[in-house]
């Protein structure tokens, strides 16, 4: 775990994303993942620069194995991005930072 990133299970999904007043960048995670340990790092960094407009929270699918089913999770890492209790974004694969900010953006501007 690193400093800016929250790590969540099925019992705080629905409260520390579905319920969150800011929009939540999920990562769908695994520790056995290469691709999201990169990930990890752009979105500690993003994580940092954007703190009290986006909150950003892994969700270890073997953790959370209920959550990943309902939310349809087919692969590590997947990013999901969500804002007023419903995902509003999706991306599947190592993610570039500007990708990623490009997905956030519409929600810091509503």
């Amino acid at each position: 775990m690193t400093r800016h990133l929250i790590s969540v299970d099925d019992l705080g999904f629905d409260v520390d994303v579905l319920a969150s007043d800011l929009p939540v960048l999920v990562e769908a995670t695994s520790r056995w993942c290469g691709p999201c340990r990169a990930q990890h790092v752009i979105l500690e960094r993003l994580a940092a620069q954007l703190a009290g407009r986006v909150r950003v929270v892994l969700l270890d699918i073997e953790q959370a194995p209920v959550t990943t089913v309902r939310l349809g999770i087919r692969g590590t890492p997947t990013l999901m991005l969500f804002a007023g209790g419903r995902e509003i974004a999706r991306q599947s694969g190592l993610t570039p930072e500007t990708i990623v900010r490009r997905m956030i953006e519409p929600a810091l501007a509503a």
